[in-house]
C-alpha cells in the first residue's frame, strides 16, 4: 500500500495488508477496544490477532506513514466530505475554571 512501510527483517507477513487496513480502519471508526476487534471477520486466509492488527497500526503511527496516508485521502476526496455530521467527543469542550459558584450560608 502506498506510503505504509513494511517491516525490513523477519517473515513476509501472511496476512494481505488490505485487510490490515481494513481492521484497522474498522477500530477506528467504532472505537471498539484492540482486545474486541473481531479479527476473523478481516481475514481471508491467515488471521492475525487483535495484537497483530495493533502492531501494524502501532508501527505505522510511530514511523509517521499511517498520518501521511490519511492526509492523502482526506486531500484526494476533500470534496465528498461531509462535515456536517463530524462528531467530537468531550475533549473537545474547554472545561472553564470559576464558573457560576454557589455561595452557601454558615450556620453558626
Amino acid at each position: 500500500m502506498l506510503y505504509l512501510s513494511l517491516g525490513s527483517r523477519g517473515p513476509e507477513g501472511k496476512a494481505e495488508l488490505l485487510e490490515v487496513v481494513e481492521a484497522i480502519l474498522y477500530n477506528l471508526k467504532t472505537g471498539c477496544q484492540w482486545r474486541q476487534l473481531p479479527v476473523k471477520h478481516f481475514f481471508a486466509k491467515e488471521h492475525l490477532t487483535w495484537s497483530g492488527v495493533y502492531h501494524h497500526f502501532n508501527e505505522w503511527r510511530k514511523d509517521g506513514s499511517w498520518k501521511k496516508r490519511w492526509v492523502t485521502v482526506v486531500r484526494l476526496h476533500r470534496r465528498r466530505l461531509d462535515l456536517s455530521r463530524i462528531q467530537l467527543d468531550g475533549s473537545h469542550t474547554p472545561a472553564k475554571n470559576g464558573g457560576l459558584a454557589t455561595t452557601t450560608t454558615r450556620l453558626t
